[in-house]
């Protein structure tokens, strides 16, 4: 079946250095339109699966994802590491060529350069080679894109890696590369119990859900993210308290200005009250009021000066407080020393040095103030105690400056003792004055209330009550203006707490109308996936269909079915299902593919390992019959053992023969290991069969 889609082949690819491919190998495939099948044969183990290794690598930077070799060898073998000197420079590289029908369009090459710089028996895991590397060897990986744009002779070279990479990933979906690179795991357990899994994968890849479940993943993780920047935002408790809080200002507001309004009427009543009893003639009710009023400016001078007076008895005591009670203990001591004196054992307390200084003056005077005249009985006795203490020792003169000192402190102590007496007298004489004070307005109050005028009685009376309530009002007034205050500032704080959660609240809205869109349109994908999917089933199931049919023959089956569980199945002319043989199996297996393929972008080629290889002999030469048939014009390279290819001793008919007979073979491959007498491990080459 011819496509209009373009055909991609690969021209030749070059390995070096690659796993057991030693120096240079190139492998030249068919770019025939009629003979499109390469063979290239070789046993198990001899490097057939390394060529598919080798084009992944080169494409995607990493190791196909069914390799089943030793995680501790990667690209690079270890007998290669091992054969290198100190300052040694090796490469390993896979270049590969790629034409759209006979011009050549693309050149990809990856390489890895590797240099030793040391000896070292440790390793460590390298992500560029996929393996264990020498500590002592050092790895620098390069990747080379160009592509001759069409109708042009100027090749454009791509040498940014990320730039690389995109182009590539344009050209070569990684998620298509199972479908022109498989081997024959693909094609015999295509159909065991992962069948669904393969099905869906395929369905999935070509019908562009990827990139929708992409859509649907990032829209996701926009959706989270916007529930975690709105998760703690609770703005109702925080606009409450400022509420409240505005709710108390207003109230604390109002509270004064009535309890202003009525101090006020309550003063105006009062002062009208107080003008109304100056207004009697009556001199003893006057002289009342004015005895009243002088006491109660005494009352309130005398709590003035008792505040103070504590205050300052306070301090004195405070900070006097040790000195006072060293004060029995330094009398003591005085007394102590005077007692030393008498007996003669210290001398007095006044130095030799001091009494000297007496006697030097003009005319010699006591400390007292009488006048030493020479034989007095005063300045006998100075001279006596002069010439007894003419050399004091340090003893004698610490003990007589010590006495200085307690003498001193004693009569400090004295002092302010004697000043708290006095302020405790003060403040009795003070209390006692309040008192008085006290009781005379209280006689006074009570005097004019039980005046003989019950006009002034009453009046003074009222007066009184006012005083009282207007008192009253003031305490109140004062407590609400601290309670105004307070509330004021809390407020300030709270407000400001409250506009952050504000514009956070703005968001939080802004936020909530893009997650109900971003739910919307979770929706739509969901739905457009369901749609997507079911409407991609039926054209791969169709396709399928067609491929199995030419595969096969029509006497056994009518179609293909894919079940929207992925199950496929052959069905038989009745319409139900009907048992595969394994070569049945293996044509169904690449009629699927053949429909996937022929749904992508593009016409790649196709290489497969060891396709026959678990089928009748039958059946692989009615494969290879049909397969030239079954897909005309595409590239096709078999990697093959040489049973598959030949066939067993005895057999009729081969698909080699089968190949060259329908003239769709274009070459033969042969690879060999063999190993040299100086080499750690064996090696592969190719040879091409005439």
């Amino acid at each position: 079946m011819t496509s209009s889609k373009i055909q991609l082949n690969l021209g030749k690819i070059t390995m070096k250095n690659f796993r057991a491919y030693r120096g240079e190998v190139e492998i030249e495939l068919s770019r025939d339109p009629k003979s499109t099948i390469t063979v290239i044969e070789g046993n198990m183990g001899v490097g057939k699966t390394t060529i598919l290794d080798s084009i992944y690598w080169c494409l995607y930077g990493e190791e196909r994802g069914n390799d089943s070799r030793s995680s501790d060898e990667g690209i690079i073998t270890n007998d290669v590491f091992e054969k290198m000197s100190v300052g040694d420079i090796g490469e390993t590289s896979v270049e590969i060529s790629l034409y759209e029908k006979d011009e050549l369009r693309y050149k990809i090459r990856r390489a890895v350069e590797f240099t030793k710089n040391r000896e070292s028996d440790k390793v460590r895991r390298n992500s560029t080679t996929g393996g264990s590397v020498p500590e002592g060897v050092t790895v620098v990986d390069a990747l080379e894109y160009s592509e001759l744009p069409k109708r042009s002779d100027n090749w454009i070279a791509v040498t940014d890696k990320d730039a690389a990479r995109i182009r590539i990933e344009n050209l070569f979906p990684k998620s298509l590369s199972s479908y022109f690179l498989f081997d024959a795991e693909l094609l015999t357990n295509f159909f065991d119990s992962n069948i669904e899994k393969h099905v869906k994968n395929g369905i999935e890849r070509i019908s562009g859900l990827p990139i929708l479940e992409d859509a649907m993943g990032d829209l996701n993780k926009t959706s989270d993210a916007i529930r975690t920047g709105i998760r703690d935002v609770n703005l109702d408790p925080k606009r409450d308290i400022v509420d409240h809080l505005v709710k108390t200002i207003e109230r604390s507001k109002e509270d004064i200005e009535r309890w202003e309004r009525e101090r006020s009427g309550i003063e105006n009543e009062k002062e009208s009250l107080e003008s109304e009893l100056w207004k009697y003639d009556e001199e003893q009710v006057q002289n009342m009021l004015k005895d009243r009023e002088r006491l109660e400016k005494d009352l309130k001078s005398i709590k003035e000066r008792l505040a103070r007076l504590d205050k300052e008895m306070g301090t004195k005591l405070l900070f006097y407080n040790t000195m006072l009670r060293l004060n029995d203990s330094m009398g003591s001591s005085m007394k102590m020393c005077d007692g030393w004196e008498k007996e003669g054992r210290i001398p007095i307390a006044v130095s030799g040095r001091a009494l000297r200084n007496i006697l030097s003056k003009e005319p010699p005077e006591c400390i007292c103030g009488a006048v030493l005249e020479k034989g007095s009985p005063g300045r006998l006795r100075i001279e006596e105690h002069i010439n007894k203490n003419l050399v004091e020792s340090p003893v004698i003169q610490n003990i007589s400056i010590g006495r200085g000192h307690w003498g001193n402190m004693i009569d400090e102590v004295m002092e302010i003792r004697g000043e708290i007496t006095k302020l405790k007298a003060d403040r009795t004489e003070l209390d006692q004055a309040y008192d008085v004070a006290k009781a005379g307005l209280d006689a006074i109050s009570e005097q004019l209330a039980n005046s003989e005028s019950a006009d002034i009685s009453a009046k003074s009376s009222k007066l009184k009550e006012l005083k009282h309530e207007y008192n009253n009002l003031t305490g109140k007034i004062a407590t609400s203006i601290q309670r105004l205050e307070k509330s004021k500032l809390e407020h300030m704080e709270k407000d400001r707490e409250y506009k952050i959660e504000l514009k956070k609240h703005e968001k939080f809205t802004s936020h909530s109308n893009r997650l109900a869109l971003a739910n919307k349109i979770g929706k739509i994908l969901k739905q457009c996936r369901l749609e997507l999917i079911d409407e991609m089933r039926g054209i791969v199931q169709k396709k399928t269909g067609i491929y199995f049919l030419r595969l096969v023959s029509r006497d056994d089956f009518s179609d293909v079915e894919i079940r929207p569980n992925y199950d496929v199945s052959a069905l038989g002319h009745n319409g139900k299902s009907k048992r595969l043989s394994a070569g049945q199996s293996c044509c169904l297996a690449m009629s699927y593919i053949a429909a996937i393929r022929d749904i992508s972008q593009r016409n790649y080629f196709m290489l497969i390992d060891s396709p026959l290889h678990n089928i009748s002999q039958k059946e692989r030469v009615e494969i290879a019959q049909r397969l030239p048939q079954f897909l005309p014009e595409m590239q096709i390279t078999l990697l093959m053992q040489d049973q598959e290819l030949k066939g067993a001793v005895g057999d009729s008919s081969s698909v080699k023969e089968t190949l060259i007979n329908s003239k769709s073979l274009w070459r033969h491959y042969v690879l060999k290991s063999q190993k040299k007498k100086d080499d750690i491990a064996a090696s592969t080459t190719m040879e091409v069969v005439k």
